[in-house]
């Protein structure tokens, strides 16, 4: 652990915070909200609140720390899957190309008349034989030559003019003696005039015997530069790395020449190019000889400084975000609505007392304590608004693509289905039920790679050649990222990511309820969206109920659902939210009430204000609905009534 500004973080992120805006904003801002706290604590000495202010600067000490460390580490996250994804793109494009390279050579091998000359062991019918490789290597344009040899290493016909000896590299004799057909290389060869190359070698055979071998030779240069040019949007570094951790090719020989030992440790979320940290990700996989890819960019650039351009997440983002970043926000509550619960409790054991300042320093803790609550929800919301913008990025970055590597292989192969195919399944995202598809812009689909679950909107099929698109669609209640990109062939490429079921993510408001003077002092609290009240002399204190026993009975006894320790005692536990039209409403508190000699728990969704409020003069109300019959009185501020429980009522009445 390391500590930067007051605050430990794990050592893999501590560095990198400061170049983390929205961790730095919420991190000041929460600064000066513990400096509202601390200055309370202070006053508190004076007075006696009724409020336990150690308790509350612990748990804001506790909620700031964990909030921060959780939106450094999924903010690295986020930067580090966008990297990384870029990383095992290119990859994978390279392992598709070099698959398409293989097939090709292979096939040319079996040539009738790359098989004669091989056997004739000369290079008699050289016209010939030159068109055949001319003709193979004019729709690549990564082949730089292709060299046909006799199992010596006599070079018989090459494409490009050169080294014409006899071979003496290893290249031949592995391709001969090999346990496949071909081999593959990145090392320097001479009849690549001693330059280093890419090189796909491949036995030419008669009868099951070896006669020849023959190399394609790749311009690598140009291979990395299709790949990377596409992946690389904010001075990022892509390269591709070999199996000693040097670097093969990039597409920035200043930062990262080729040959340098990358040199990153393992674990390291960083690595200094220049003079300048750059957030690294690196991936394995079997392109080429082994290699992997690595990405960077400045750290400068690499966590952003623009807000989400997205709308608040109302999805429900099982399938896309870590199931830490859905605990963040929950947590938050969690411990924020312990703070309420002290403040609250404060409140009401001051009810009876008329210590003007003690009175006001904890309407000033309540304030603060909401300014909390709502620099902690603009930080969860950013962060998930953050993580569904790089969703929406990364679909649409894949959709484009798709589209991409459609039109390179129409060049290569045609007008078959085996293009439509490499590309959608190079542009399909990991997430379980993901699918890319082709359409065209009347709306039919012409490839895809599962049924489409949404309709795409008029917009979406209307995009102009390189214009592209990204947003969150519905299909009654199930979401769904879409990225799309069109092509100049009149195609649309479509990423479509399943991210869950529709959600309110909305948290019911508690309004403001200005003090009546004379008035009776009433504790307000929500059950759903319900706003209610009772008499605050008839509550002894508010509790969380996360261990209670429920104990579901019919009939009279249908409200009291279960059991809740208590001061050593079983608390009858009492839902009133079918009374209320409020059935199913979360039951996040336990307002014990006294019915006479009875004390019970009310189960309610959130807390609300204790203020003075004017009684009205009557006495229960009229009618046998069930809400009705559990109201004692009204209760006014202003325009605001608000209906006042009577607990005798709520605990011994008929439910109905």
């Amino acid at each position: 652990m390391a500590t930067f500004k007051g605050i430990e973080f794990p050592d893999r992120v501590a560095t990198l915070v400061r170049h983390m805006p929205a961790v730095v904003d919420h991190r000041e801002a929460l600064a000066a909200l513990s400096a509202a706290w601390d200055t309370l604590a202070l006053l508190a000495h004076l007075s006696d609140p009724k409020a336990d202010m150690g308790e509350v600067r612990e748990s804001f000490g506790e909620l700031t720390g964990e909030l921060l460390v959780c939106l450094a580490e999924e903010t690295l996250a986020l930067a580090d899957a966008a990297l990384g994804h870029r990383a095992q793109i290119s990859l994978e494009l390279l392992a598709r190309s070099l698959s398409g390279h293989r097939a090709g050579i292979g096939q040319l091998a079996t040539d009738a008349v790359i098989v004669e000359a091989c056997a004739a062991g000369d290079g008699a019918g050289l016209g010939a034989l030159h068109e055949r490789l001319r003709r193979h290597a004019a729709p690549s344009r990564s082949c730089r030559d292709i060299v046909l040899l006799t199992p010596d290493g006599q070079v018989l016909a090459r494409l490009v003019a050169g080294f014409a000896g006899r071979s003496s590299s290893p290249l031949v004799a592995r391709a001969l003696s090999g346990p496949g057909a071909q081999v593959e290389a990145c090392e320097t060869a001479d009849f690549c005039d001693g330059e280093r190359a890419l090189t796909l070698a491949c036995r030419v055979e008669r009868d099951g015997r070896a006669i020849g071998v023959l190399a394609l030779v790749l311009d690598l240069e140009r291979e990395a530069t299709a790949i990377f040019e596409r992946l690389a949007t904010n001075d990022e570094v892509l390269a591709f790395v070999d199996d000693q951790e040097r670097i093969v090719v990039s597409n920035d020989a200043a930062r990262l020449p080729p040959g340098r030992r990358l040199g990153l440790r393992p674990g390291a979320a960083a690595l200094r190019l220049g003079g300048v940290t750059h957030l690294v990700a690196q991936r394995q996989g079997s392109a080429g000889p082994g290699w992997s890819a690595v990405a960077l960019a400045p750290v400068e650039l690499a966590f952003g400084d623009d807000a989400p351009d997205t709308a608040p997440v109302d999805f429900s983002g099982e399938t896309v975000f870590s199931q830490r970043l859905l605990d963040v926000p929950v947590r938050a509550r969690e411990i924020q609505r312990r703070l309420d619960r002290m403040v609250w409790n404060g409140r009401i054991h001051q009810s009876a007392e008329s210590d003007a300042f003690s009175r006001s320093l904890l309407e000033e803790i309540a304030a603060t304590g909401r300014r909390t609550k709502e620099q902690f929800e603009r930080a969860c919301s950013e962060l998930l608004a953050s993580a569904a913008s790089g969703l929406l990025g990364e679909a649409r970055l894949l959709a484009g693509l798709a589209v991409d590597l459609l039109a390179r292989s129409r060049d290569d192969r045609g007008e078959d289905d085996l293009p439509f195919e490499a590309a959608l399944r190079a542009a399909l995202p990991g997430t379980p039920g993901a699918l890319a598809a082709f359409c065209r812009r009347d709306g039919a689909v012409i490839g895809r790679t599962g049924e489409l679950p949404v309709t795409l909107p008029a917009s979406v099929l209307a995009l102009a050649p390189g214009q592209s698109w990204s947003g969150v669609l519905a299909e009654g209640v199930e979401r769904f990222i879409v990225g799309a990109a069109s092509g100049g062939d009149g195609l649309i490429g479509i990423v479509v990511v399943p991210c869950g079921r529709a959600v309110d993510r909305h948290v019911a408001a508690v309004p403001e309820i200005a003090s009546v003077a004379g008035g009776a002092e009433i504790a307000t609290f929500l059950i759903g969206e319900h706003l209610l009240g009772v008499p605050a002399h008839d509550v002894v204190e508010c509790i969380a109920v996360t261990a209670a026993v429920r104990v579901w009975r019919g009939g009279f006894a249908q409200r009291h659902v279960g059991f809740v320790t208590w001061n050593d005692m079983a608390l009858p536990l009492v839902d009133i939210g079918a009374d209320v039209n409020a059935s199913g409403a979360a039951q996040r508190h336990a307002l014990v009430l006294e019915a006479g000699t009875q004390r019970f728990g009310l189960l309610v969704s959130e807390l609300g204000p204790v203020a003075d409020m004017q009684l009205t003069g009557e006495r229960g109300l009229a009618g046998r609905h069930d809400a009705n019959r559990l109201i004692a009185q009204l209760a006014r501020s202003g325009p605001l009534f608000i209906p006042v429980l009577s607990p005798e009522a709520i605990f011994g009445g008929p439910a109905g």
